[in-house]
């Protein structure tokens, strides 16, 4: 699904914690993960953060995510790092 099919799984899992929408707290949250040869993210950390709860939403998305599809080297899956950065805004 690619960037298109990523930013839709942000916006409908995306549950903005009560706390910082009311605080009108907002920014993005970096988080670095490693795809598996098998596609599945592991070791999730967030490198870039707004606030605690902001950061946790992000870290509980990134490890609800589908496999994604992995990283290949002369035809051959292979372990890769990937940084995603999941967008807080408030409307």
């Amino acid at each position: 699904g690619g960037a298109v099919a990523l930013r839709n799984y942000l916006r409908t899992n995306m549950r903005y914690p009560e706390p910082d929408k009311s605080r009108g707290v907002a920014g993005r949250v970096a988080v670095q993960v490693v795809v598996e040869p098998n596609g599945q993210l592991v070791e999730p950390v967030v490198t870039r953060k707004v606030s605690d709860a902001l950061d946790q939403e992000a870290l509980r998305l990134v490890r609800a995510m589908p496999a994604w599809e992995p990283g290949k080297r002369a035809g051959t899956a292979v372990r890769c790092r990937h940084t995603i950065t999941v967008n807080f805004t408030l409307n």
